[in-house]
């Protein structure tokens, strides 16, 4: 993991020089590192790098895009990392009004959405609320293959 931190740092110092503060691969490398440091425990890291990675991706894309919807899944997956269920709830949220307006109900990210908010309400307790979830993903499934 060291090794890929090296790495993902220098892509990040050649992606600013050539590119600038405000580019998608800025943000590219910067949600990698975050990925890193996720991985590497240091949670309290990778959820600033996952927030630059976040403004710069507003500012690209505005509010309503696919990356927008992914920046929120992983700070919502570095909340729950960190035991911070109730935030990580509201990113994945986000995440999922974000790829329902741009996909529809009938798309595996919306599926993905559902199951990432099943396990953190899964993990607060709340199993019938989780179960509602979990179900949802099977009816659009099934009307999707249908």
């Amino acid at each position: 993991h060291d090794d890929a931190l090296e790495y993902d740092l220098k892509s990040l110092n050649i992606d600013k020089r050539v590119y600038g503060e405000d580019h998608p691969d800025v943000a590219t490398s910067y949600n990698n590192i975050a990925s890193v440091l996720n991985t590497q425990g240091k949670h309290d890291d990778a959820l600033e790098y996952h927030l630059k990675s976040l403004n710069i991706k507003m500012r690209v894309y505005g509010e309503d895009h696919p990356n927008i919807a992914r920046s929120y899944n992983n700070i919502a997956l570095v909340l729950y990392n960190q035991g911070k269920n109730g935030e990580a709830l509201e990113y994945h949220l986000k995440s999922l009004n974000i790829v329902k307006r741009v996909y529809g109900e009938h798309h595996p990210d919306v599926a993905t959405s559902y199951n990432n908010i099943a396990l953190v309400l899964d993990t607060q307790g709340k199993h019938d609320d989780a179960l509602e979830y979990h179900l949802e993903i099977t009816q659009h499934l099934q009307e999707s293959v249908w």
